[in-house]
């Protein structure tokens, strides 16, 4: 009796304690995954975790620039709750998956891009 009230007052403090979560975040040598509240909504992004080099920007007779860039997109799921995103797993790993699709470093890597999606889901960290 007294480990099943301890279970459910563990079980209970976990589901408040989700209640307050703002963000969620994954980062690996390869991408960024983010997922945030963001009204009645949660946004977010999936994008390279790095900088790359590009051309000297800038008008020739000044002195140049050298712009980095970084591929990735954002994605919004409108009427969706943060835990209820991390609940229904499947949710953020379509959302994932699809934004994977998208980027470069993934190309070859189709018949992959669910399992990495499925592991970056599974990695992230809430606050």
């Amino acid at each position: 009796m007294t480990r099943t009230l301890l279970f459910a007052i563990v079980g209970l403090a976990s589901l408040a304690a989700r209640a307050d979560l703002k963000f969620c975040d994954f980062e690996d040598k390869l991408v960024q995954v983010h997922f945030e509240k963001s009204g009645d909504s949660v946004s977010g992004y999936v994008r390279e975790a790095n900088l790359r080099n590009a051309e000297k920007v800038g008008d020739p007779a000044q002195p140049q620039y050298v712009a980095k860039t970084q591929e990735g997109l954002s994605f919004e799921i409108q009427n969706i709750t943060l835990e209820k995103v991390l609940e229904q797993k499947k949710i953020g790993i379509d959302v994932v998956e699809s934004a994977l699709f998208r980027l470069s470093a993934f190309d070859g890597e189709e018949d992959m891009v669910w399992s990495y999606a499925a592991g970056y889901i599974g990695k992230l960290k809430c606050q």
